[in-house]
């Protein structure tokens, strides 16, 4: 718990005989900072702060407030927000719902200002949790699981990318566990450079089972098809 003095000009961090728009502004600021909803906040030098400001207010002068005008919630981000921006109605952690307009490259612990229904908010903005991304800077990991039958002969296959949009890999033949395919520039975005990072994709072979004559029957007339296809498409 931190140590206070008391004294309420103290608290409020300003010095004896200060104005009543003085005190406001100075309660306005230190309440922010300590607010419990804060991630570093402090109930109960907030309930101090919130004592003196009233102990200094001037026959009324200056209102009264019990809560500080600005809230600070969460906003967690998708991966598609962080490269493409934001401009639209979202939820936040408080459950409102308020107009926002971020732009792309926003990341974690970035601050944006916001406001609905006469309420003011500062939001926090929080990394949404991805199922097959892995953050590496502004690049990102992706581990894709391939078939046998495409890694041996090559096939182009689709995925949805970060972004959400639609992405065209090229698996070469003779593709193995090792395999990284980069497609470059299908990252997440870096505001400071003004240009995405790189997607890698690593390959997961997935083997076949065959375990039986009929298993490696079906496996071989597979491989013929596949080749013979891959042959006439080319």
């Amino acid at each position: 718990m931190r140590q206070t003095n008391n004294n309420p000009w103290h608290l409020l961090g300003i010095e004896p005989g200060s104005t009543p728009e003085q005190i406001k502004r100075a309660f306005k600021k230190r309440a922010l900072e300590v607010h419990p909803d804060r991630k570093n906040g402090d109930e109960e030098h907030f309930k101090l702060i919130n004592d003196a400001y009233n102990k200094l207010k001037n026959n009324n002068l200056v209102p009264v407030l019990t809560t500080p005008q600005i809230k600070l919630v969460n906003l967690d981000l998708s991966m598609r927000q962080q490269i493409y921006g934001v401009n639209d109605i979202v939820e936040i952690s408080n459950g409102e719902s308020v107009k926002v307009k971020i732009p792309p490259g926003a990341v974690a612990d970035d601050k944006i200002k916001a406001q609905t229904n006469g309420k003011k908010y500062i939001l926090n903005i929080r990394e949404k949790a991805e199922k097959y991304f892995t953050r590496q800077g502004f690049s990102l990991i992706m581990l894709l699981t391939v078939d046998i039958l495409d890694a041996l002969v090559g096939q182009s296959i689709e995925i949805t990318g970060p972004g959400e949009d639609s992405l065209t890999i090229d698996i070469p033949a003779g593709s193995t566990d090792d395999t990284i395919i980069t497609l470059e520039g299908e990252g997440l975005f870096n505001k400071r450079t003004k240009k995405r990072g790189n997607l890698h994709v690593n390959l997961n072979i997935k083997m076949a089972s065959l375990n039986t004559d009929e298993e490696i029957s079906n496996f071989i007339t597979k491989l013929n098809y596949v080749r013979k296809n891959r042959k006439n498409s080319n």
